[in-house]
């Protein structure tokens, strides 16, 4: 009868334990946390574990909150939360699709501008650098460059006014680098193996796609040069010098092409008329 009894009180005690104010449990993290009352009180443990970089910690109790308490306001920013957890590990790519998630199922959310801010730096950070040990930037696959620059544009489209605008348009403004540098790279590989239609394809694009970055002047230039040297073509190269002495007065390139753009039309002034129309 005794050992009955004791049994019995020792059963309660196991379910009473699980009944209390917090339960430990694990994620697919494999942290092992003691879930508190409410919705507020395992976000703020979140928060506080995401300070301490107790990441899978951290993530655990934004899960619990989301799927315990789905139709609380926690349940929203734990998903941010699980999003700028990936950011803090730099795992960029993790972290876009997160903050996409939270868009997709919070979108009249008052972070969704914030959301989409964080997409766009999560690319930004994911594309090619130039760490001096390793390969330049422009060699490399520029998917995330572009994936960036979609995501800046849309952000500045649908938010013009938030604080963040002009850090995103700095982020652009190097990943336009980055992508002129790459067509600027396949241009002079053309060019070095004499493939002039190539090389002045390429020049051409950086000129038309990335008017404002430092290697349209160049592009200009050496466009220029191949039209006429090499292509034999005078009247395209006396536009793009003429271009390029309107446009780009402070260029050190301005000299020389005064002096082609000259060259270039007194030979087109003086050739013969049937050479003109051809």
């Amino acid at each position: 009868m005794m050992k009955t009894q004791f049994l019995f009180v020792a059963i309660c005690l196991f379910v009473l334990s699980g009944i209390g104010c917090a339960s430990t449990n694990s994620n697919l993290n494999g942290a092992n946390v003691s879930y508190l009352e409410t919705a507020k009180q395992n976000f703020e443990a979140g928060e506080k574990a995401l300070k301490k970089k107790e990441y899978d910690e951290a993530v655990t109790f934004f899960e619990h909150v989301r799927s315990k308490y789905p139709y609380s306001k926690y349940a929203a920013l734990s998903d941010l939360r699980i999003a700028d957890t990936y950011v803090a590990k730099d795992e960029w790519i993790e972290a876009a699709d997160a903050y996409d998630f939270f868009i997709r199922f919070h979108p009249r959310h008052e972070d969704v501008a914030y959301a989409w801010f964080q997409i766009a730096k999560c690319h930004y950070e994911s594309a090619p650098s130039d760490f001096f040990i390793k390969p330049p930037s422009y060699s490399k696959d520029q998917t995330p460059s572009k994936e960036a620059i979609k995501a800046i544009d849309h952000f500045i489209e649908q938010f013009p006014n938030d604080a963040r605008v002009a850090q995103a348009k700095e982020m652009k403004a190097v990943l336009l680098k980055k992508l002129a540098d790459q067509d600027m790279y396949v241009a002079r590989f053309y060019a070095k193996r004499k493939q002039w239609r190539g090389a002045s394809l390429r020049y051409g694009r950086v000129v038309e796609q990335y008017p404002d970055s430092e290697s349209a002047v160049e592009a200009l230039y050496e466009s220029a040069k191949i039209a006429s040297q090499y292509l034999g073509d005078k009247e395209k190269a006396r536009t793009l010098f003429q271009q390029l002495v309107e446009r780009h007065m402070d260029s050190s390139y301005v000299k020389d092409a005064k002096k082609q753009l000259e060259k270039i039309s007194a030979e087109i002034d003086t050739a013969p008329a049937s050479e003109q129309e051809n």
